[in-house]
C-alpha cells in the first residue's frame, strides 16, 4: 500500500485531529463519515498506521443490523508531538 505522508495530506491531518479531539471516547465509522467528512475511514486509519500512529479498532455493537466499530488513537500525546515535529 502506498500511504500518503501526513505532513502533505490535509484529510489525513483532519482524521488525526478528530481522533485526538475525541480522546478516550474514540470515533465510530459513522462519526468519521458524518463529522469529519471521511468517505472511507478504514483507509484513512490504515494510512495513519503507515505513518507510525497506533490506532485501535474495536467492535462495539450491532445497531440496526450493522456492525459498529470504534477507533481510538493510542498514545495521543506522542502522536500530536510527531505531527508537529514533521512540520505539518
Amino acid at each position: 500500500m502506498h500511504a500518503a505522508k501526513i505532513q502533505h495530506s490535509q484529510p489525513l491531518q483532519a482524521v488525526l485531529a478528530f481522533l485526538q479531539a475525541r480522546g478516550d471516547q474514540g470515533v465510530t465509522t459513522w462519526e468519521f463519515i458524518e463529522y469529519a467528512r471521511v468517505a472511507n475511514p478504514a483507509t484513512e486509519v490504515s494510512a495513519l498506521r503507515h505513518n507510525g500512529y497506533n490506532v485501535e479498532c474495536k467492535y462495539q455493537e450491532k445497531k440496526n443490523g450493522r456492525k459498529v466499530y470504534r477507533y481510538k488513537l493510542l498514545d495521543p500525546k506522542v502522536a500530536q508531538g510527531k505531527l508537529f515535529a514533521e512540520g505539518a
